[in-house]
């Protein structure tokens, strides 16, 4: 399995708005869990484990990815 990494600047590849994607947070140098979302200011990163008590937009995202399929039992 192979993913590349999707810039958030590339209007044209975005998640759909509640989608869980994989996030690069690029002042912590680590991924996250992230749900996108949108409203009329723009696109919303919503980390899953912490959450950001002050809303800030694209907070740190430069890049996602979607998850990896579910493993298989």
């Amino acid at each position: 399995l192979s993913v590349n990494w999707i810039s958030v600047r590339d209007k044209s590849q975005r998640p759909t708005p509640g989608q869980i994607v994989v996030a690069w947070l690029s002042r912590l140098k680590e991924p996250a869990c992230v749900m996108y979302q949108e409203d009329e200011h723009g696109p919303i990163w919503r980390e899953i484990v912490t959450v950001d008590i002050h809303h800030k937009r694209q907070d740190l995202v430069t890049h996602w990815m979607p998850l990896p399929p579910l493993p298989e039992d």
